[in-house]
């Protein structure tokens, strides 16, 4: 697993090196949209917290990553076999959807904000049945 890790973020360095000579802004989006569609859901949550911080990330994007970093927590947890680590990334996915929505509560993405917090109740019922 760190060895994936650390292979990815090599891929990464060289993707945000390519793109930095190719265009002035990389595409964050699609690439967060390949780690997470791939199950990186670890890396996925890495990157997020490390686009943040880089010039080459657009605005827009940085306004929606406590959205997508939910959305990573939650569906993270519908791959994990252990409940506790289950119990753990929902926890997180909630409190980043209810942060994104006390930040946004008028963004394009609040409906799905919202849907996906009812997700998570469900899938925190359904953990509390089954222990």
């Amino acid at each position: 697993m760190i060895r994936l890790r650390a292979l990815c973020f090599v891929a990464l360095a060289v993707f945000l090196s390519a793109a930095s000579h190719a265009r002035a802004s990389e595409p964050a989006q699609a690439f967060l949209d390949g780690l997470r569609e791939r199950g990186y859901f670890d890396t996925a949550t890495d990157y997020l917290d490390a686009a943040l911080d880089s010039p080459l990330v657009p605005g827009r994007f940085k306004q929606t990553a406590l959205y997508e970093k939910g959305l990573i927590f939650v569906l993270g947890a519908s791959h994990e076999r252990d409940p506790a680590v289950q119990e753990t990334q929902l926890n997180e996915g909630q409190k980043a959807l209810q942060q994104f929505l006390s930040d946004q509560p008028s963004h394009l993405l609040a409906t799905a904000a919202r849907s996906q917090l009812g997700n998570v109740l469900v899938k925190q019922s359904l953990i509390i049945t089954f222990i």
